[in-house]
């Protein structure tokens, strides 16, 4: 195995590696979101009122972060169309 296919499989897995945080960040449940949710489960004395709030809170963090890549998600399809509109643009001659 040379050097060069070393790297690229260096490259690969460290690829692959940053691939997974991502998945795993935006799947996961923030720190201010646990504490956002604790802070207001500990002002209700109602245990079933508190485990509402609680998911509440826990499915509010989660919406937002997958509206946020939604929107993300539409910007890079936008930015497809766009080059995608440039290029029949280069071939028509217009």
């Amino acid at each position: 195995m040379s050097d060069n296919d070393k790297l690229d499989l260096i490259l690969q897995k460290l690829n692959t590696m940053q691939s997974d945080i991502d998945h795993l960040k935006a799947n996961m449940v923030t720190r201010e979101e646990v504490q956002a949710a604790k802070e207001s489960a500990a002002s209700v004395d109602d245990k079933a009122e508190a485990g509402y709030v609680v998911l509440k809170s826990l499915l509010d963090g989660m919406e937002n972060r997958l509206r946020n890549e939604f929107n993300n998600v539409y910007e890079r399809i936008e930015l497809m169309d766009d080059k995608i509109g440039h290029g029949f643009e280069q071939i028509g001659g217009d």
